[in-house]
């Protein structure tokens, strides 16, 4: 009788596994009835855009690679690619639907697709996703559970569950910088200058082009080029990541106070060439990041003459401009 009921247990426990939707389900891939090679990997990108973050979700079948260093995908597989607008870089455990506005607000789906030449492979094919949502639950050892339940515009339906790591990436992005519309050279350098006032330190940041060349020896720039300076009002002698809009001449703690945009100046007197402008910033915003010894601006400005200021610049501050 004991041994009777040890084998029925057994047997319960083994059917509530294979019925349970638990963390032991192996991973699967189903596109409409087809059985897939499951997704060997699950990666997130991300851009910082006015205070959110824009971020993509990509499972990549076992025949994709992604190159971190060039931000580029090879070989022809299976990929499906989310799109959401966070408040922070990383995913919280919950779940998503497709909706605009809401949680993620595009999805695309591609079969056998060849990501290097864009084109589909033999019966492959690409396409928007038209409803669905998704599933993301924190497992053990700081894994993940990702369920999905997709549909795309043509009707096809994508099924499946991805265990593993979900590693991010700050997508790449170059520097540029436009004036007025017209883009000009990026910015190559920033310097630094800081002066302690009563309660509070005056902090100014300058971003520079080529063709501006700093002389430690003299504490003087000189040569022909473009500058874009911003003064804070800082309760710490260094810059502080946020997002500032600027407060003209509102000296408070934490405060972007001014800005000054110049272009083709001559750096030793900062005064323009014949074809030149020099500028305070009217309005606009600035916002400002930190990795380690990297600095990020990102900067969406205008001028009095009504000259849109824009641009973005990475890079570490090297030059320690003194008063």
């Amino acid at each position: 009788m004991k041994r009777y009921w040890t084998l029925s247990l057994l047997l319960f426990v083994l059917s509530c596994s294979q019925d349970d939707d638990g963390p032991w389900e192996p991973d699967f891939f189903v596109y409409d009835d087809m059985t897939r090679a499951p997704f060997s990997q699950v990666i997130s990108r991300y851009e910082q855009d006015q205070g959110q973050y824009r971020v993509e979700l990509l499972l990549l079948g076992p025949t994709i690679s992604y190159n971190e260093e060039q931000d580029a995908f090879s070989g022809t597989g299976d990929m499906i690619r989310l799109d959401f607008v966070l408040e922070g870089a990383m995913l919280a455990p919950g779940q998503y639907r497709l909706s605009f506005p809401g949680d993620f607000t595009t999805g695309i789906v591609a079969i056998n697709f060849n990501l290097e030449e864009a084109e589909p492979g033999e019966d492959g094919f690409f396409d928007f996703l038209a409803e669905g949502s998704i599933t993301l639950e924190l497992a053990p050892g700081n894994e993940y559970l990702l369920r999905f339940d997709l549909i795309d515009d043509a009707g096809r339906s994508f099924r499946g569950k991805y265990s593993g790591a979900i590693p991010s990436f700050e997508k790449a992005r170059a520097n540029f910088f436009e004036y007025g519309g017209e883009a000009l050279p990026s910015f190559v350098g920033v310097a630094q200058r800081v002066a302690e006032e009563e309660e509070n330190y005056d902090v100014d940041l300058m971003l520079i082009s080529p063709g501006i060349t700093y002389h430690p020896e003299t504490n003087t720039f000189s040569g022909i080029g473009n500058i874009l300076r911003f003064d804070f009002t800082l309760s710490v002698p260094r810059p502080v990541a946020g997002e500032y809009t600027i407060d003209f001449f509102k000296k408070e703690p934490e405060t972007l106070y001014l800005g000054m945009v110049g272009i083709n100046v001559d750096a030793s007197t900062g005064a323009p060439l014949e074809d030149g402008v020099f500028y305070f910033i009217s309005e606009g915003t600035l916002t400002l990041s930190m990795n380690e010894d990297d600095y990020t601006f990102e900067f969406d400005l205008v001028d009095p003459e009504n000259n849109s200021v824009k641009g973005r610049y990475q890079g570490p501050i090297e030059i320690d401009w003194k008063l």
